[in-house]
């Protein structure tokens, strides 16, 4: 347990400091998250231990829908609170889905004005998509990665493969080892166990 303790502390720390880099300099001494969700039937997958170490780290952390948002012209609010940074984990599936596209549109704005730090924002639905585990563990993209990279992704990363036409062969012979998930969801959502 000492260990896992040691590791989830790196962890955090590496987290903390990249939300950090993400993070304009604001004159409140606790900067305010707000972590936000768009689907309201959406549960709490993991988010807590973000948001503790966010808390840890000194920001101060609210949650909620992103719909409950009230944005003006001089930034965006939450429970009559101003809101400082938007942190959200959605995918974009879900944002067309939930959010009107033009609360996407006025965040961005207010980010690009500096006013409000928005990340997480749908770009990221590139980054998040879980196909990209294919390029890392895929023999045919091993020439992009030294051998000590190939090494730890070899130690680390599950053999993925997006399932097409042309490998349902494989999957079909592979599937009571198979574990399928949808690429743009998170969760447990939509995850099926190849041999149940």
């Amino acid at each position: 347990l000492v260990a896992l303790g040691d590791c989830l502390g790196r962890l955090s720390s590496a987290w903390l400091a990249a939300f950090g880099d993400l993070v304009r300099a604001h004159t409140a001494d606790r900067p305010h998250v707000f972590e936000g969700i768009a689907d309201r039937a959406d549960i709490d997958t993991g988010r807590r231990f973000f948001v503790d170490m966010l808390r840890g780290g000194g920001y101060a952390v609210s949650c909620g829908l992103m719909s409950d948002l009230t944005i003006t012209d001089s930034g965006v609010f939450h429970a009559g609170q101003q809101i400082d940074v938007i942190f959200t984990m959605y995918t974009w599936y879900e944002a067309r889905r939930h959010l009107p596209a033009e609360l996407t549109a006025a965040l961005i704005e207010l980010d690009n004005a500096g006013l409000v730090d928005f990340i997480g924002s749908p770009d990221s639905a590139l980054f998040d998509n879980k196909a990209n585990l294919e390029l890392l563990s895929d023999h045919r993209y091993r020439s992009y990665f030294t051998a000590d990279e190939c090494a730890v992704l070899d130690r680390h990363v599950p053999s993925t493969f997006r399932l097409t036409e042309d490998n349902l062969d494989r999957a079909l012979a592979d599937q009571p080892d198979l574990v399928c998930k949808p690429s743009s969801a998170y969760g447990g959502k939509g995850l099926l166990f190849g041999g149940a």
